[in-house]
């Protein structure tokens, strides 16, 4: 039976995942219709709503496993690995995925995957609560300046980016 344990299922959730995140690249949301995706990743939409009750699911989904990766990502670099050096991967990944992340990021207030790169810290007393309103401003702050960047077809590179994130800002 193809249950969501099944690596059937799961190998065709990614294939939509995947098709998906393609198409964003070559074309805007609102040309993406279910009957779009699905032809081109050659499935019936039966097998679509299997997995996802409609795009906005599609999307919601996707950023979860985009944080799965970026959490991954995080792992794989090296203990004496700066904070720049970092965000330049974070801005690296978030690059390659543009197409989904100018869409997502346009559509919603605060991105949770934005959101993950800045942990929430022990908050105890005054300076938790001001560390609080601390995170909270830089991580509108990182929204804004990512969804800029992605707005403007990223012109600077990951690095260049990175460098402004914490020079500039004196970081």
């Amino acid at each position: 039976m193809n249950t969501k344990t099944n690596q059937r299922y799961q190998k065709t959730e990614q294939q939509i995942i995947e098709t998906f995140l393609d198409l964003l690249r070559r074309m805007p949301l609102k040309q993406i219709h279910v009957r779009t995706l699905c032809d081109a990743c050659g499935l019936n939409r039966s097998s679509f709503y299997l997995h996802f009750q409609d795009l906005s699911d599609l999307m919601q989904k996707t950023e979860l496993v985009l944080i799965r990766n970026a959490e991954h990502l995080a792992s794989s670099g090296a203990a004496s690995e700066t904070e720049e050096a970092r965000f330049a991967r974070y801005f690296a990944f978030i690059q390659q995925y543009q197409g989904f992340f100018r869409t997502y990021l346009n559509a919603v207030p605060q991105s949770r995957f934005l959101d993950s790169l800045v942990p929430d810290a022990e908050e105890e007393g005054s300076e938790g609560r001001t560390s609080r309103y601390l995170r909270a401003f830089f991580r509108a702050g990182l929204t804004a300046l990512v969804r800029t960047w992605l707005d403007a077809g990223c012109p600077e590179s990951p690095e260049v980016l990175s460098a402004l994130l914490f020079q500039e800002l004196s970081l």
